[in-house]
């Protein structure tokens, strides 16, 4: 029998000022969106982080909390809750005794504003910051600057905030000093352009910070613990980098800070805040390691950890004190329980497909693609099926697994059929390239979960209409995927056109000069996946940009990333030929150009694999399509039209 794996500095216990965790796990401060009017957070927000602290957790750190919300108002997208509003005290100290409840240690992350975060198209009252600035989402609007009046107020208002938290069972209060938010608009020089006593010299620009600390000290008490988060690098020009960062942490180790969470981005640089698929595990360690070796406080590092076996090196090796797991807490509440029993392989991974931020961006409840009991885990069970019924699915997919699994797990009599010999759909595409390999672990998981719910599998058998009527099933969900779609374009079936999907398989022969036709997502990874084989790479665009239907981190990271590999592309341009030499495309004014390439691939798209559906619609009971047979969508879809279906059926 193998010896299980042991992670002992990740289970060891820890210690962050009076603070002592049972393991050096955080789950760290994630905004899912669940929150209410008037900023409150919801049961649902304490549901899920009861849950991480049942699965094993040491410490959570919240979403960042408002310290008000009368001065510096914040937007709808993502509400935060608010310590200013009495009616809300109730609701933070049920979240504390959710988090104790299950032995875990719960630090509140308390911001003291947004500033020129601020949706203002949402607002009454008009944003203000350090100084009269450029808004996000908003470049030609202006902030207003603060009052010295306003900046003594949201101090006031820190410190009792920090007082009431500790009233209402926190174990500890973080100071969000980020790059973003408005302690971190008064930290940088690129946003402080003040010149009273909140701006100009370092010193004068951590003022605001010093007296929010200092506020919080005399309210909360001088024995309760504040921990602060830190921005080591903005990745955004002007703005924060580790020589800047490192001054700011050692004088927040001086005001008594008792451990330090380092983070890289900011919203203008957003790929860095959540790190896409594209960055390594660990990428924020040669920006948070300078500023970790200037201070003597443990230090918390997230971003991209998302295995027991990454978390322990990175607590071996000296780079972290405390790892934060973010989006793997999502997608497995009890990561930690798994892997302090021995059990990698049973975590249900991360995908890293940052559909929970996506949703959150869109105004609504961060969901996970792969964990659909995220966002409602206090009603979330299967009930046993009153009428067990013979179900065939079609289609071996992330959703034909899925709707196999809740089926069995209900109680039907489940056969998946795959006319190819390995379950996976187009994830085992999606997940080729040596950027997308976090994907691949959770195409096994997905399968042995179909078989331990005791879903049949038949792998390699192809079902007609006429073998699937004779099954005589009592209900058939088909989940027949998607295929490229081929356009009708001169040349588009000579031998040096392939695509998307098969070069990600690795059966198309491709030469050194490329064109890709088709800048979406798909496309896009395609093309730096190519480059990264040492091709020479450009793709044509339709559109007046590339990437336009990826989500905002991946496509901030693309837009960077590409050039890099060194691929290049022309928008607004439609493929009208493709020849022995490369492709004609003409651009918005009908003006033809020539694209040379010795191969040409294909990234224009999906259809949907629907044939077997018509076929037998109307021969069978009862008959559903899921996923990429309804429309070319994402794992998510699938994953949540699969457990949809069997959940009714």
């Amino acid at each position: 029998m193998a010896k299980k794996p042991r992670y002992e500095k990740l289970f060891e216990p820890g210690k962050i000022g009076k603070i002592v965790t049972r393991n050096r796990i955080m789950m760290a401060p994630m905004n899912l969106n669940y929150t209410e009017d008037p900023y409150r957070f919801s049961q649902r927000y304490i549901d899920a982080i009861e849950a991480r602290a049942k699965g094993g957790v040491g410490t959570i750190i919240t979403a960042h909390v408002k310290a008000e919300s009368e001065i510096d108002p914040y937007p709808a997208a993502g509400m935060p809750a608010a310590l200013d509003r009495e009616a809300n005290f109730r609701i933070f100290a049920e979240l504390a005794e959710a988090a104790h409840r299950y032995g875990a240690k719960i630090i509140l992350q308390l911001s003291a504003g947004t500033g020129r975060l601020a949706d203002v198209a949402i607002r009454e009252k008009w944003p203000a910051s350090p100084s009269a600035l450029s808004m996000l989402l908003y470049p030609h609007l202006f902030t207003r600057e603060l009052t010295i009046g306003e900046i003594s107020a949201l101090v006031e208002a820190y410190g009792k905030a920090a007082g009431k938290a500790r009233a209402a069972g926190f174990d500890a209060v973080m100071v969000h000093c980020g790059g973003s938010y408005l302690i971190g608009q008064f930290l940088s020089a690129k946003w402080n352009k003040r010149t009273d006593k909140y701006g100009g010299s370092p010193a004068a620009r951590m003022r605001f910070m010093e007296e929010c600390i200092e506020s919080a000290r005399s309210m909360a008490g001088r024995d309760f613990p504040l921990l602060a988060l830190v921005s080591a690098h903005s990745m955004l020009e002007g703005a924060f980098e580790p020589e800047e960062a490192k001054p700011i942490a050692r004088r927040l180790e001086e005001l008594g800070i008792a451990g330090l969470l380092l983070r890289t981005g900011s919203y203008d640089s957003r790929d860095w805040i959540i790190p896409p698929i594209y960055y390594p595990r660990g990428c924020r360690t040669p920006y948070t390691q300078p500023v970790k070796d200037a201070v003597s406080v443990p230090v918390i590092i997230d971003g991209r950890i998302d295995t027991p076996e990454v978390a322990e090196k990175l607590l071996m090796e000296g780079k972290a004190d405390f790892i934060g797991l973010g989006r793997p807490l999502l997608a497995d509440p009890d990561w930690a329980k798994k892997a302090e029993q021995g059990r990698p392989d049973d975590i249900r991974t991360c995908i890293v497909c940052n559909e929970c931020y996506n949703r959150v961006l869109s105004r609504k409840y961060a969901k996970c693609a792969v964990n659909p009991a995220l966002s409602r885990e206090r009603d979330y069970r299967y009930l046993p099926a009153s009428n067990p019924k013979k179900v065939i699915v079609v289609g071996g997919g992330p959703g034909g697994m899925r709707a196999a699994t809740v089926a069995a797990l209900r109680g039907h009599k489940v056969t998946l059929y795959e006319k190819t010999p390995r379950l996976g759909g187009n994830m085992i595409a999606a997940s080729s390239p040596e950027f997308k390999m976090p994907m691949r672990p959770i195409i096994g998981w997905m399968a042995e979960e179909a078989k331990r719910a005791g879903a049949k599998i038949e792998l390699g058998k192809e079902v007609t209409a006429k073998t699937l009527i004779g099954l005589k099933p009592d209900t058939v969900i088909l989940a027949t995927g998607s295929a490229p779609w081929l356009p009708d374009i001169p040349g588009i079936k000579g031998k040096n056109v392939t695509t998307a999907v098969a070069v990600l398989l690795g059966k198309a022969k491709i030469a050194d000069d490329v064109v890709v036709v088709g800048g979406g997502h798909v496309g896009c990874e395609t093309a730096l996946h190519l480059a990264r084989m040492g091709k020479k790479v450009t793709i044509i665009e339709m559109l007046p940009d590339i990437a336009l239907d990826a989500g905002g981190m991946d496509r901030a990271a693309l837009m960077k990333l590409l050039p890099e590999a060194g691929v290049k592309w022309s928008v607004c341009m439609r493929c009208v030929s493709i020849g022995k030499t490369g492709v004609m495309a003409c651009d918005k004014d009908g003006v033809n150009h020539k694209f040379k390439a010795g191969s040409v691939v294909l990234s224009v798209g999906m259809v949907c694999n629907d044939a077997l559906y018509e076929e037998v619609k109307g021969k069978v009971a009862e008959l559903y399509k899921i996923g990429d047979a309804v429309q070319s969508r994402k794992v998510f879809d699938a994953v949540h039209d699969g457990e949809a279906i069997a959940s009714l059926i």
